[in-house]
């Protein structure tokens, strides 16, 4: 195929040297006679841009360069005036901002308390079973120290639903325990007793 292609291309060649001339008459007379034609399928309706002269295919005014000189941004000369309030030191705060909640927010199920002074606070918040279990044994708990939820309901925080493991590894095996056996009698018991080790009363 290719040994014919060659030879069709060096013929071709031939031909038009020694036609040169002929060949472009006829390509002249050709787009003469169906001027009309060519232009509409070239969507050409001899239009030239307003500022440089050149042909523009479209039906717009300019060609592109002169389109993107004489374009003007739609922010020009136009003025944002700033109502202050995302200003450093305007920011309102607290019970001033409409979504103040009287700072408390909820998390995953948990509820949180803002207070910034506590020395475990995140972001200025502590979790509020925490801080009831702090109240009720006197002192700040460890960061180690894990707050359990007896009937696993996150924003249950009475006294009576809460109970405090020394660790997580703790808290998990008490837990894997409640789903291999259900609520045993030494569970029961443990969740009784739960604060006889902080010396403290049962509840």
């Amino acid at each position: 195929m290719n040994k014919i292609y060659k030879k069709y291309k060096d013929t071709y060649k031939s031909y038009y040297e020694k036609n040169k001339e002929s060949i472009k008459a006829r390509k002249k007379i050709y787009y003469e006679e169906n001027k009309d034609k060519i232009i509409k399928k070239n969507n050409y309706k001899g239009k030239t841009c307003i500022d440089c002269g050149k042909k523009v295919s479209n039906n717009s005014l300019r060609c592109k360069p002169c389109m993107y000189k004489t374009r003007i941004p739609w922010n020009k000369g136009k003025k944002f005036i700033c109502s202050g309030q995302f200003k450093k030191g305007r920011r309102k705060l607290r019970e001033e901002n409409s979504n103040w909640k009287g700072g408390k927010k909820q998390n995953r199920g948990y509820i949180f308390i803002h207070l910034p002074t506590h020395p475990h606070a995140k972001k200025g918040y502590v979790q509020e079973h925490r801080l009831i279990v702090e109240k009720h044994l006197g002192r700040y708990l460890k960061k180690g120290e894990v707050v359990h939820h007896i009937n696993e309901i996150k924003d249950d925080n009475r006294i009576e639903n809460l109970m405090l493991f020394k660790t997580n590894a703790e808290h998990m095996k008490f837990h894997t325990k409640i789903r291999q056996f259900g609520m045993t009698t030494p569970i029961r018991r443990q969740i009784k007793d739960r604060w006889k080790i902080y010396n403290l009363e049962k509840i």
